[in-house]
């Protein structure tokens, strides 16, 4: 439940923490353009879109070589960041809603 209460009130920084925590599946510190690929289609999922795995392909290697990363190679979180820091304000505004 904790992952919920950063949501909410937490920090850019503490909701990426999240969202790396929750892809780092293997508990490794790392994230490998897979595991991005499924973030990516979990939150397309999320918006009801879906998009085929050639364009999520293409969508991971424009991020990472916007973000001057190799797309080959795993993820820190400190990569991390810089992978989603043109996204911070997108991060700063979001939220769980709640419904009741």
């Amino acid at each position: 439940m904790w992952f919920m209460l950063l949501f909410i009130r937490g920090t850019c920084d503490d909701k990426l923490k999240v969202l790396f925590r929750m892809y780092d599946t293997d508990d490794t510190g790392v994230l490998n353009p897979c595991d991005i690929s499924q973030m990516i289609r979990s939150m397309l999922q999320i918006a009801g879109t879906r998009l085929n795995d050639q364009i999520i392909s293409e969508i991971v290697h424009e991020m990472f070589s916007n973000a001057g990363l190799a797309k080959e190679e795993p993820l820190q979180f400190k990569d991390f960041e810089v992978l989603f820091s043109n996204q911070m304000e997108l991060f700063s505004k979001s939220s769980l809603d709640w419904k009741g």
